[in-house]
């Protein structure tokens, strides 16, 4: 479950819309935008660590007028969780891939999950489990009819198709929060770069409002946590930003405030976190994030149980995007096999926590 906590709380971070392409090529142009006199305001956005350069991209990605998304059919996430560790000599490597979409003008949704695990004797006696080895692959897919189970591990496969019914309310919460998640994020808040900083966007009629009234501040935190302007290409502009664990905690108790998670009081004072965000440049919304948490053993350690793992690799990446999902429909759908119990399904959007009950 505490491994679940950090998938979540990597997707939790976030937002919305599709990677960009790594063999997107550096570049520079300027945005225009209305500044708080009204007046037009012309701004330079290009890759810079410079403080002022920062802060102006930053009032830019907030103040640029751009196209709203009138209607949109899928929302999709594709989450990867990455680690590489020893504890008490033992070797711990897992890596957690998730895939979804979720279409929002029919009950039809897919997931597709693999977890990859190596973990030694030794190991897994410290963190009190079986020592394993190997992937387990799982894809759901739900239309109006059925949803479809399909889980492969050590090369046994399963699969089978329970009613529909049975999801109960949990596909209009799931599209329910995707919608949620548009409404937040197409306002182009910076939530993450503002939670860190300990300033609460929700006091100020928008993101821009609240730079403005925050500069020095913000100045401060961009000097004090090396915030860059990572990357600049035609698709997406990065924000690149080390933090301490003062600013890790404020940044997951903002977290914890939409997600019921408690992870910023297993935040050490000595541990760090770089954390990488991508806004788009057609809607300019956040739909990338990575936090490479390498650096912070207190957080990694608590999470696993484990005072005594050495990192030397652990990230948690993420994108979103919205009409760039794609519904994996099963394959051969007469190959499954029906499952006729019957049980509720929960989804809790507020707190993240899923409930079955048979």
């Amino acid at each position: 479950m505490k491994l679940k906590r950090f998938v979540l709380l990597g997707a939790a971070g976030l937002s919305i819309a599709a990677l960009a392409s790594c063999g997107s090529d550096e570049t520079s142009y300027k945005l225009n935008i209305t500044n708080a006199s009204g007046s037009a305001e012309e701004i330079l956005v290009e890759k810079s660590s410079d403080t002022e350069d920062v802060l102006n991209t930053m009032k830019a990605v907030a103040a640029t007028e751009a196209p709203t998304i009138s209607e949109f059919k899928t929302f999709s996430i594709d989450c990867t969780a990455d680690v590489k560790s020893t504890v008490d000599g033992g070797k711990f490597n897992t890596t957690i891939k998730i895939g979804s979409a979720v279409s929002l003008t029919s009950p039809e949704l897919s997931l597709n999950m693999s977890t990859k695990i190596d973990v030694s004797n030794a190991a897994a006696k410290a963190l009190d489990m079986d020592p394993a080895s190997g992937t387990v692959k799982v894809n759901t897919y739900l239309d109006s009819e059925y949803i479809y189970y399909d889980m492969s591990a050590e090369g046994e496969t399963l699969k089978y198709k329970m009613d529909a019914s049975m999801m109960g309310t949990a596909y209009t919460e799931l599209a329910d929060a995707a919608n949620e998640a548009y409404d937040s994020y197409a306002n182009r808040d910076l939530t993450t770069i503002f939670a860190a900083a300990n300033i609460n966007v929700d006091d100020y009629k928008n993101a821009y409002s609240a730079i403005l009234a925050n500069e020095d501040k913000l100045k401060t935190f961009i000097e004090d946590h090396d915030v860059v302007v990572s990357s600049v290409t035609n698709d997406y502009i990065y924000f690149t930003m080390d933090l301490n664990g003062t600013a890790m905690k404020n940044l997951y108790n903002s977290v914890g405030e939409m997600t019921d998670l408690n992870t910023a009081s297993l935040v050490g004072e000595d541990d760090e976190m770089t954390v990488t965000i991508g806004f788009d440049t057609e809607y300019y919304y956040m739909s990338y994030i990575k936090m490479d948490l390498s650096d912070a053993p207190s957080l990694v350690g608590s999470s696993f149980g484990a005072s005594n793992m050495s990192i030397s690799s652990y990230y948690v990446e993420a994108s979103f995007g919205f009409n760039k999902g794609e519904i994996k429909t099963p394959s051969n759908k007469d190959s499954y096999q029906y499952f006729g119990y019957s049980f509720d399904f929960d989804f809790d959007t507020d707190t993240t926590d899923y409930t079955f009950s048979f």
